[in-house]
């Protein structure tokens, strides 16, 4: 590139020659950077809630061990047992991602 346009006019300068490519990657470096840290930090988002619902779960399973007992005894299936916390886990999440039904919109 230099060469050519010596050879057309050596008056001219040529300084920061770059390819296309790296001049839309230096003119998006904030765009890319924000969406960068958007997504770590929505994924750091998605992490505490899935180790908030893992807690709240647990305890819950854990307060309720007596009575997951006593469905196993009169023969409930362990299928029946997981579907039973899977489901109440489920709704907690539909509950909790809701806007209509979250307690701040009240």
């Amino acid at each position: 590139m230099r060469a050519v346009v010596a050879a057309l006019d050596p008056g001219i300068p040529i300084f920061d020659v770059k390819t296309l490519e790296e001049h839309v990657g230096v003119s998006l470096y904030l765009q890319r950077m924000a969406a960068t840290l958007l997504s770590i930090f929505g994924l750091l988002a998605l992490s505490l809630a899935a180790i908030g619902l893992y807690g709240v779960m647990a305890y819950s399973v854990s307060q309720r061990t007596r009575e997951l007992g006593i469905r196993v005894s009169v023969g409930a299936e362990r299928h029946d047992i997981f579907k039973l916390i899977l489901g109440q886990g489920l709704a907690m999440s539909v509950v909790g991602c809701s806007p209509v039904w979250s307690p701040l919109w009240l």
